[in-house]
């Protein structure tokens, strides 16, 4: 693994791109694609953008291009098309733009998995392919890929909202590197000059990338991301968490029997994060790993509060009442005292709960403060 300079930083600005439109954007145009279900990330089918032919004229202007007109001596030519114009060097170490396709691949397999920072793509607002195609455009014109230009959205207009903190740029950084080596292993052709070049083009995107530099302007960025939240609402057999304080708690845990706990810890971890951060609530997709926001699917997403309580019964058989509520409220209270949830952001969390009164009780749901 390469050792992380600030140029590095500016790997992460392949990745959120035109199709990741999570909190606003143009949810209708998304056809939300599973990526387990479609060839991964690099479909020939553009959606959203088309390959721009360069002049016949062009002597090799890209980033990576040292050279290919017909009086250079250099060794490294680059790999040549059926059309006999030639990839710049670097687009050839990396195999052409089928390599650079299998590299976007591995690049945002990484990013699902990996939990600092897909809450801002596990949605079925996003689709899949055409954010693969972009990131591959993307890639391939700055490594000088003959004919291909990237015509998606700019990094300004696809990253307007989102709240991405220092913190989420360096972690998208790493899962570059990480695919960026495991690439390499396949194509020992690839050069250290290589790597710092590609970072080099994309470090002055960084600006429009990153809204938060200080990882303290909201709630889900202080409180510690999607990590920290899915920790703080926990399984019954973590003590402290708010789900194992309810599982406690006699006065509300009849109510928890036949409870799906994978799945109220995905909701809930949703619920919470969506206040301010990544707004994926009841936008969920099929599991792209077995550990990664288990217990929901496409066609089994999260559901709003009065539908998911509605019949819901104690083990006396009883609905939900106000008093239930407040323990409820008084359980997670606790929970967030444990985990040194500021007492400013924990007013923010309860603030959003409390107007959800109506809407969860079930037994006189009027008589909610």
């Amino acid at each position: 693994m390469k050792k992380l300079s600030l140029t590095v930083l500016a790997a992460a600005n392949l990745l959120l791109l035109p199709a990741c439109t999570v909190n606003g954007g143009d949810d209708d145009d998304s056809t939300g694609v599973n990526p387990s279900a479609t060839p991964p990330f690099t479909s020939t089918d553009t959606p959203t953008t088309a390959d721009v032919p360069t002049d016949p004229g062009d002597t090799g202007t890209e980033p990576g291009d040292t050279g290919t007109e017909p009086g250079d001596t250099g060794t490294d030519t680059g790999t040549t098309d059926p059309t006999g114009t030639a990839d710049g060097p670097i687009c050839a170490h990396l195999g052409g733009s089928t390599g650079i396709g299998d590299l976007v691949t591995i690049f945002l397999g990484n990013v699902l998995v990996d939990e600092r920072i897909n809450a801002y793509f596990l949605s079925s607002a996003i689709d899949f392919v055409a954010l693969g195609q972009c990131v591959t455009d993307q890639l391939g014109e700055a490594t000088g890929c003959d004919g291909v230009t990237y015509t998606c959205r700019t990094m300004l207009a696809s990253h307007g909202g989102l709240g991405i903190s220092q913190q989420d740029f360096n972690d998208f950084a790493e899962d570059f590197v990480a695919a960026w080596d495991t690439h390499k292993e396949l194509h020992p052709d690839v050069t250290t000059e290589d790597f710092d070049t590609v970072l080099g083009v994309l470090a002055s995107l960084a600006p429009d990338i990153v809204e938060d530099a200080t990882d303290n302007n909201t709630v889900y960025q202080r409180v510690g991301r999607k990590p920290a939240i899915k920790g703080l609402i926990g399984y019954p057999d973590a003590p402290g968490s708010f789900v194992a304080n309810v599982a406690a708690d006699a006065e509300i845990n009849g109510f928890f029997g036949m409870t799906n706990f994978d799945r109220l810890n995905t909701c809930l971890t949703r619920q919470v994060h969506s206040l301010d951060g990544p707004n994926t609530y009841g936008k969920e997709i099929d599991p792209v790993a077995a550990d990664i926001d288990p217990g929901v699917a496409t066609a089994n997403p999260c559901r709003d509060m009065v539908s998911s309580h509605a019949d819901l019964k104690d083990d006396m058989d009883m609905g939900i009442a106000v008093a239930d509520f407040a323990a409820l409220v008084g359980d997670l209270i606790t929970a967030m005292d444990d985990a040194g949830v500021p007492g400013d952001d924990q007013n923010i969390i309860l603030g959003a709960l409390g107007p959800l009164c109506p809407d969860i009780v079930t037994v006189d749901p009027e008589m909610c403060p």
